[in-house]
């Protein structure tokens, strides 16, 4: 920046070339004048001549002309933002690291503030001053304080129902929307009867006076309709206990398992089918599958397993019997699979249980499941499949 002299400079103190106040003055040996840099340039070019006279050009420092410009009075640069300073051009650099008019960085924001003013700054209008949320008391950049608002759990939030309530924190809204909020709607108490209005939490109890009637009406047709299911169950538990009454004791075994499907995609552990006997009196034993498969994930896996019996003090051990386990294919019965168990007598497997259950013997790999759930393979219908289990003395 030139500097803002208090008398008007003479020609003889500014650069021929720059028409500015000398800087570092270099004389020529022709006696002209020029700032360094100016005549530097001048001097590296092809032609070094001096520009007033084009004599050879040959320079060297004006130390004598350096003192007189040094002693010019100069204003302070920061004059117009209201510095009143004026002294010799040599002591205005010092001077500017003092003047209160000084422009100087925010150690916050970078912006270019006095230095009268840079504490006032940093404290009251720096955007990136620390501020404090007074909701949370966090503290942050004052300019990310509104972007906080619209985020801090602690900020006063009204009701979207308007139901009247103060403004509570934004992290318990969601607690008086389900709990307290009187505007709320609600299903009627009785939605399971019948009743599919939407009332208001406030008047529930009203919507529940003024509908007695209507509600009566649907109570008395749900407790029918339960009946009647309470009737049909009942009537499928007395056939069921009387084929499971058949069967358990016969030596014959059918196990029906549905939803063989979603079995195999998700079931990873073993599914019991409920005990049955040899024969009356005789060895208590049921079947055990892995519908996802026990070792081979590509395979269900079903196994045979003899369970802790009431009548086992008085049978002969090792089991000895033969068991037949069959598939059956509905759509071709000659396709149908069928496996024979004929017990080893020194396994562990077929040797009186001392626990509840000895562990399975049987087909990890019984059918593939590509072949098992194959649409024209005929094994699984109403996504079912179907186990016979005899039981042979030998």
């Amino acid at each position: 920046m030139e500097a803002d002299f208090v008398e008007e400079l003479s020609d003889f103190l500014k650069c021929p070339i720059c028409r500015h106040c000398l800087k570092e003055p270099m004389q020529t040996h022709c006696g002209h004048r020029f700032c360094r840099e100016c005549i530097s340039r001048v001097a590296e070019s092809p032609q070094a001549i001096c520009p007033i006279d084009r004599a050879e050009l040959k320079i060297y420092p004006d130390a004598a002309c350096e003192r007189q410009i040094n002693s010019l009075k100069v204003y302070c640069s920061n004059k117009n933002s209201g510095c009143t300073w004026k002294g010799d051009l040599v002591d205005e650099k010092q001077h500017q690291n003092s003047c209160e008019y000084s422009k100087v960085p925010c150690s916050l924001c970078g912006e270019h503030v006095s230095t009268a003013d840079k504490s006032e700054h940093e404290k009251e209008q720096c955007r990136k001053r620390p501020a404090t949320c007074k909701y949370c008391n966090k503290t942050m950049e004052f300019c990310t304080l509104e972007d906080h608002y619209k985020d801090c759990e602690e900020f006063p939030v009204i009701c979207p129902n308007n139901c009247g309530t103060e403004p509570l924190a934004r992290v318990k809204m969601s607690e008086h929307l389900s709990e307290s909020c009187l505007r709320v709607k609600e299903s009627c108490p009785l939605e399971a009867f019948g009743c599919h209005d939407k009332i208001e939490r406030q008047h529930k109890t009203t919507h529940l006076q003024q509908c007695s009637m209507k509600h009566l009406g649907q109570l008395a047709k749900t407790v029918v309709q339960l009946e009647e299911i309470v009737k049909q169950l009942q009537d499928e538990l007395t056939q069921q206990k009387l084929l499971t009454g058949t069967q358990s004791c016969s030596g014959r075994f059918v196990w029906k398992l549905e939803g063989i499907t979603d079995k195999i995609a998700r079931v990873k552990e073993p599914i019991y089918s409920e005990d049955f006997y040899s024969h009356e009196g005789g060895y208590k034993m049921c079947l055990c599958v892995y519908p996802s498969g026990d070792s081979n994930n590509q395979a269900l896996s079903i196994y045979f397993v003899l369970a802790k019996g009431p009548y086992d003090a008085f049978l002969g051990w090792p089991f000895s019997c033969t068991v037949i386990l069959t598939l059956v294919n509905a759509r071709n019965p000659s396709m149908s699979i069928k496996k024979v168990i004929t017990p080893v007598p020194n396994l562990r497997y077929f040797k009186r249980p001392m626990t509840d259950r000895n562990a399975g013997y049987g087909y990890p790999a019984f059918i593939t499941h590509s072949k098992l759930l194959d649409p024209e393979s005929g094994f699984v219908q109403d996504d079912s499949i179907l186990f016979c289990t005899t039981v042979e003395k030998n």
